[in-house]
């Protein structure tokens, strides 16, 4: 629900800016079946109502784009990466939803953990290594993706993640999720930020009141 109110507050924010100016919409290309879904929808909808040519391309290509643009946006995508390459002033929405994740590489580790997980995600090739007493301590998912991951987070499902070192890198090697934080101790394993949601432009007239108006409103309803 609150998506679509977001998809209307961004056509009213949008539809009162003076139009005319060409604007690009850069969306990243998903490789996954959710294509077409949450993320697409948004930009689309903000590119339609503010007549930007929309391009969606992969990953690589649509942020290049974007950087070589003085006036683009670009959905969705990560701060901290815009931040470091791009050398215009750029603008960010304040929609950024954050999930930590504990990661663990040893079920010894997660065993000492406070609070004691006892949900835990296990990647695939992962499962033939934990023993039984763990897996009789814990419920455990098998995770086969990013997506399933964080889905599994956003919904509160997992209190921690058991993976080997490459493997939990090959979840997150495609995603939609940017990992914009990442600290490493011995007894709590990985504490992981997921970033999504986040609407870059380049700094403009156009573009700031596009930001400001999304980010008045989302402060009010986070």
């Amino acid at each position: 629900m609150k998506f679509f109110v977001i998809l209307i507050v961004a056509a009213f924010v949008i539809s009162t800016v003076a139009k005319g100016d060409s604007l690009y919409f850069y969306s990243i290309q998903e490789t996954s079946l959710s294509d077409e879904g949450y993320y697409l929808k948004m930009a689309k909808k903000i590119a339609a109502d503010n007549k930007m040519a929309f391009h969606k391309a992969p990953f690589n290509r649509s942020l290049r784009s974007f950087l070589e643009d003085k006036q683009g946006c670009i959905f969705p995508i990560d701060p901290i990466l815009v931040t470091k390459e791009s050398r215009d002033p750029v603008i960010f929405s304040v929609n950024i939803l954050e999930a930590p994740l504990r990661f663990f590489m040893l079920e010894e580790n997660l065993e000492r953990a406070p609070g004691f997980p006892k949900v835990v995600a296990v990647n695939r090739s992962m499962l033939k290594y934990l023993n039984s007493d763990f897996k009789k301590k814990h419920k455990i998912f098998q995770v086969n993706s990013d997506i399933q991951l964080i889905d599994m987070l956003a919904k509160n499902r997992v209190d921690a993640v058991v993976a080997l070192e490459p493997d939990f890198q090959n979840l997150f090697k495609e995603s939609k999720y940017y990992v914009v934080e990442g600290i490493k101790t011995k007894a709590y394993g990985h504490i992981i930020h997921q970033v999504r949601d986040v609407l870059a432009c380049k700094k403009s007239l156009k573009n700031s009141t596009l930001i400001n108006g999304l980010n008045k409103f989302l402060k009010r309803h986070d």
